[in-house]
């Protein structure tokens, strides 16, 4: 009952959509927590202790991450890309039905616990009580973890509807159309962003200061890559796909159409007007360029974007979680 009652204060708060504001709220708020540990920790005599795990299992930059992510599921960021692409409010319509609204509360509450339980049993070294920071830090990384999670649904359901949508197309190049880039270039940012927060949280849990059970450790390390890098691998690709195929049909019938307008212009007339033979001669030519244009929505950004969230995500299936913790204390040596 709590937990549902908490879903729903959340799900209620609306975020700014400008994701670079967002990314500053969430440095600044990940910069105020660190610093409320740092407070706990002195006054109870751990300071040193809690620094040295702290950086160890990412803590400023796994809160960072889980804040900016959590408020971008939270904002309108995504339903106003939509938008733009096209006056349709089915994506609204269906995040409101009573049992989609059911099971987004059943997925963030899982997400949450389960989360929770794998992390605070990791075995944090420092005493009372900021080990109840670190609980309560991770209870609450966990908690947008779920938020993020299904937003993660709700951007592939997106991708789902594209098709649907009355996209308004730039003729001349249905690949280039502006509002459809900009979508790809959601879906790419909101990847490479959950990609960047997993990164953070896979090499948390290769900190060597864990005292907890080492196979309980060893599950947690491989639990959460087996979830997380489809889910990323995922968003990256489906929507894409979809936005790839739905290019490709309004090229076709474009051509289509102008194709019947050079049937209907020569026809078995005998013979054309000059002014019939440009217009042919016109249409053949957006022929061609439709058919050269992208048939993807691609752009430089968005292309690096998806690289690196297959190269990250997949290495961090095949990378030695040995080399990860030895790469970790080397730096935090330094």
């Amino acid at each position: 009952m709590i937990f549902r009652d908490l879903v729903e204060l959340c799900s209620k708060c609306r975020p700014p959509s400008s994701l670079p504001l967002l990314a500053f709220i969430a440095l600044g708020g990940a910069l105020m927590w660190s610093l409320f540990g740092c407070l706990i920790a002195a006054l109870s005599g751990s300071i040193h202790l809690f620094w040295r795990e702290w950086l160890y299992i990412q803590g400023f930059f796994a809160v960072a991450a889980a804040l900016f992510l959590g408020l971008m599921a939270l904002s309108p960021a995504l339903s106003e890309t939509v938008q733009q692409a096209s006056h349709c409010p089915k994506f609204e319509c269906w995040s409101d039905q009573q049992k989609i609204a059911r099971l987004r509360r059943v997925v963030i509450i899982f997400i949450m616990i389960v989360g929770t339980i794998t992390t605070t049993r990791l075995g944090f070294t420092v005493p009372p009580p900021t080990r109840y920071f670190m609980w309560l830090t991770c209870t609450g990384v966990c908690a947008m973890a779920g938020f993020i999670t299904w937003h993660a649904i709700e951007v592939l359901y997106t991708a789902t509807k594209i098709s649907e949508f009355k996209i308004k197309f730039f003729v001349y190049s249905p690949g280039e159309t502006r509002s459809l880039k900009k979508l790809a270039v959601y879906f790419v940012t909101f990847s490479l962003s959950v990609t960047v927060g997993y990164i953070f949280a896979f090499a948390g849990t290769m900190s060597p200061l864990w005292r907890g059970n080492s196979t309980w450790i060893n599950g947690v390390r491989a639990f959460w890559p087996v979830i997380y890098v489809p889910l990323c691998l995922a968003i990256t690709t489906y929507p894409h796909l979809v936005i790839h195929r739905v290019i490709r049909q309004e090229k076709d019938r474009l051509i289509i159409s102008y194709q019947e307008q050079i049937n209907s212009l020569i026809g078995d007339a005998q013979s054309l007007s000059k002014q019939d033979i440009e217009r042919v001669n016109a249409l053949a030519d957006l022929i061609k360029r439709i058919e050269s244009s992208p048939s993807f929505a691609l752009n430089f950004p968005i292309a690096i974007g998806a690289a690196l969230t297959y190269i990250v995500n997949i290495g961090s299936l095949f990378i030695s979680k040995e080399l990860v913790g030895q790469i970790l204390r080397k730096l935090l040596r330094m």
